[in-house]
């Protein structure tokens, strides 16, 4: 009982358990939003090839790589089997600071992020429209998210092509 009471409050009710709307299923992966807020591109080298130059991309533009996070690797430490998929994420504090001073909220998109994943033979890259994440934070359009568009396309450019 204590698990639905649980459950009801994450949904956001708070009557008893047994009287609140049921939780909605998740969308199934091949539903699209109408208007993604992604920016999806296919590679034309391999997984260790795009992620190679999608670093070199990030490091040319002056953006620090923070983390690189290996799904496959970690699929395979729960037993399980992954085909690559790697985040970077990466940033400059100058430009992300003067963002969160207006939202701070946006800690929780910043830095930003780029996937490189592989699906059958294809390998692609995404990333998430900034002014899409800055909308999401209650934020309008501001200079530094148009140069931060600019700099994920031609990073994302640099690494497909």
């Amino acid at each position: 009982m204590q698990h639905l009471i649980v459950l009801a409050m994450l949904a956001g009710c708070t009557r008893a358990p047994a009287t609140c709307p049921p939780l909605a299923p998740a969308q199934p992966a091949s539903a699209k939003p109408a208007m993604s807020d992604l920016v999806i591109a296919r590679g034309a080298h391999d997984h260790t090839e795009t992620l190679s130059r999608a670093v070199t991309a990030i490091e040319a533009r002056g953006f620090a790589i923070v983390q690189r996070i290996d799904h496959a690797a970690a699929a395979a430490t729960a037993g399980q089997e992954l085909p690559p998929s790697t985040v970077l994420v990466f940033g400059n504090p100058k430009a992300g600071t003067q963002l969160m001073l207006l939202a701070p909220s946006l800690a929780l998109d910043l830095p930003l992020r780029l996937v490189v994943w592989k699906a059958g033979e294809i390998v692609q890259v995404a990333y998430r429209r900034p002014a899409s994440m800055v909308a999401t934070h209650g934020l309008a359009e501001h200079a530094i998210v148009t140069k931060m568009t600019d700099a994920l396309a031609a990073i994302a450019s640099d690494a497909t092509r």
